[in-house]
């Protein structure tokens, strides 16, 4: 069935022309359009076999329906039917690619126009597709010229033409627009012992009587237009007339520079191989002999294992080492000699190693001596690539790990002892702490008893002076439930029970909060210099544990400054950290003892006479570590020391918030 698009705005004429194409015998199936939308939407939604275009319409003309139909890059036949058109418009919508222009009132021209049109249409596809395939094959045919490195000629003796295809102008170092060289300077690029026998062979062919074709195969050396010298392969013929008169010569050309420069090559790489295997003989005897001196010497066991099991050899120190005969031990199983717990992981290994050449590993395991005992051996095993053709046998060296293995297991028993030690020492530490817990508590609340009892008035005059008795013995208290307290904590540091409960923290609000508390206990005499910098915001913090570290850094600082400047803290808020300083202007820390300071149960050799037990700047490190964060220090004796505290920024937005 023929499709056909037909853009006409005038249906009386639509129905028309339809009647008359059906009337005339075309099966065909009409798509009437009557503007550009239409039209345009037709062309992409369907494949038409012919258009029809009025031409002129309100939104459209011929011309524009003609380029919106290129445009889209569709080929077919487009006819134009009007009912009055110029002779100019006629030609001019003809040159814009319609195939034929039909007046309304000749409609019986259509039907003949139409079927001329599609045979037109089809000629035209079928010479383009000729076209494409000449096109195609020409182009395959240069492209195998070039990876072949192959070129043709043909001489006509009767017009003295030579044409010469790209591939062998290729091989000349010809340019490719030179299409017809002169014969002279093409001979002139052969070399001259070369070309006097080509000349000879091809004269003596055409001058002898009654000649047939004549085939001929020669190589020869031509030289580049880059003075490049080649090697060349021509294979072709002469072809002659009736009369025995030579036509014309046709040949093919390969350049074999690269075959010639291998097959010389091959012949030089043949004679050094000569050689080198003349060496290489005498050189692998003197190598067995080293081998078989150096095995049978060495204090390893050397094995050579085939793949069925075999023994290729063994060296003599087989008899030191597990107190066999080679032949003796030639007759044993491996399952008779290797401990039953090792055996299957090393027949693993062996069976893995056959037929990889470049896989090599360490083996350690157990064998049965002649009088009964285990051996450990620690054998370094590879494919051995002397034998001419696989399965390649294995190699193994082995030694006598026995006294390295005793001394490790005698390692693990004392590690495991002295992990068992502390262990007992933690519990025993525990348990010390809660026992000196309970006296303790007894003690502070008596203590408290008669304090109450004093500022009760209950006491004598001479009893009440005990007031600095009380405060010394709930300082020794607090001072003894303080050492407890850090015992027990550097004692689950060491035993790894250290777990920070991270949450989003107010640092601002918690310092604020700490240097009150610090304030209750120094009394009014002393204070704290508190500066911030920056936006505040939250951090991602354990705040119990940080409260422990700032605690314990600032009561250091009034501690080890009595009679100096106040204590300051310095907080500053930045892009991607925090950082937390505590300055005092104290004794400060000798410098030779300064890389001990974060060591537990350490104190600086100026402390003397002030209290402390050395664990509280080691637990402090311990729990900045578990917060994510860093703890540093400088120190300068007599003048202070200032410690530096760093966090990262809480990223997460809606723990920030809450």
């Amino acid at each position: 069935m023929l499709k056909i698009l037909y853009l006409e705005d005038n249906k009386i004429d639509a129905i028309l022309i339809q009647h008359l194409v059906k009337e005339e015998g075309l099966d065909t199936e009409f798509t009437l359009v009557s503007s550009r939308k239409n039209f345009e939407n037709a062309l992409v939604k369907n494949k038409f076999d012919l258009v029809l275009v009025d031409f002129d319409l309100p939104d459209i003309n011929a011309r524009e329906a003609l380029h919106l139909i290129r445009k889209k890059g569709i080929i077919v036949p487009v006819i134009l039917v009007s009912g009055a058109i110029s002779g100019e418009a006629a030609v001019e919508i003809l040159k814009a690619g319609a195939s034929d222009y039909i007046l309304k009132d000749h409609l019986p021209r259509l039907v003949p126009a139409i079927n001329r049109a599609l045979e037109n249409h089809q000629n035209e596809q079928r010479i383009k597709a000729h076209e494409i395939e000449i096109t195609k094959n020409h182009t395959i045919l240069r492209q195998a010229e070039l990876l072949g490195k192959l070129g043709s000629f043909e001489w006509d003796f009767v017009k003295d033409k030579l044409i010469l295809t790209s591939g062998l102008k290729l091989i000349l170092g010809l340019e490719e627009d030179e299409y017809l060289p002169e014969l002279n300077d093409i001979l002139a690029q052969i070399f001259p012992e070369d070309l006097y026998f080509l000349t000879y062979k091809v004269g003596q062919a055409l001058t002898l009587p009654n000649q047939k074709n004549i085939q001929f195969i020669e190589d020869f050396r031509v030289l580049s237009k880059a003075d490049e010298q080649k090697y060349v392969n021509s294979t072709g013929e002469i072809f002659f007339d009736s009369q025995g008169a030579p036509l014309k010569m046709v040949g093919v050309v390969q350049d074999i520079s690269q075959q010639k420069a291998a097959e010389a090559a091959i012949s030089r790489l043949n004679e050094e191989l000569e050689q080198k295997v003349i060496l290489r003989t005498e050189e692998l005897a003197i190598s067995q002999e080293k081998y078989r001196l150096i095995s049978e010497n060495i204090s390893d066991l050397i094995l050579e294992i085939e793949r069925d099991g075999e023994y290729s050899y063994v060296s003599k120190s087989l008899k030191s080492i597990l107190g066999y005969e080679p032949s003796e031990f030639a007759k044993l199983k491996s399952s008779d000699l290797l401990h039953p717990d090792d055996y299957p992981r090393v027949v693993k290994d062996y069976e893995k190693t056959f037929g990889m050449a470049k896989n090599q590993f360490r083996s350690e395991f157990r064998v049965r001596h002649l009088d009964g005992h285990y051996v450990w051996l620690e054998s370094d095993i590879k494919i051995s690539l002397h034998s001419p053709t696989p399965p390649y046998p294995i190699l193994a060296s082995c030694r006598d790990i026995t006294q390295r293995k005793l001394m490790q297991q005698e390692k693990e028993e004392a590690l495991k002892q002295e992990k068992k030690l502390m262990e007992m020492q933690a519990k025993f530490v525990s348990i010390a702490s809660h026992q000196f817990r309970t006296p303790l508590s007894v003690i502070r609340s008596n203590v408290e008893l008669l304090d109450m009892i004093r500022e009760q008035g209950k006491l004598s005059e001479k009893a009440r002076n005990f007031r600095k008795i009380c405060e010394r013995l709930n300082g020794e208290v607090d001072h003894l439930t303080s050492l407890m307290d850090d015992i027990l904590e550097m004692g689950r540091i060491e035993q790894g029970n250290i777990t920070a409960h991270m949450k989003c923290v107010d640092l601002l609000n918690l310092i604020d909060l700490i240097i009150s508390h610090e304030a209750k206990i120094l009394g009014p005499d002393r204070n704290v210099e508190f500066s911030v910098e920056g936006e505040p915001y939250n951090l991602m913090l354990d705040p119990h544990l940080l409260t422990n570290v700032l605690i314990n850094v600032l009561s250091n600082a009034f501690k080890y400054s009595q009679g100096a400047k106040d204590p300051e803290i310095r907080l500053v808020y930045g892009e991607e950290n925090t950082s937390l300083s505590v300055v005092d202007y104290g004794i400060g820390i000798p410098t030779e003892e300064q890389e001990r300071l974060f060591e537990s149960w350490f104190r600086a050799s100026n402390t003397n006479g002030i209290r402390g037990t050395g664990l509280g700047l080691s637990i402090s490190k311990k729990f900045i570590e578990a917060m994510g964060g860093d703890i540093s220090f400088k120190s300068e004796l007599g003048k202070g020391t200032t410690f530096y505290i760093k966090f990262l920024k809480c990223n997460n937005k809606h723990e920030e918030n809450k």
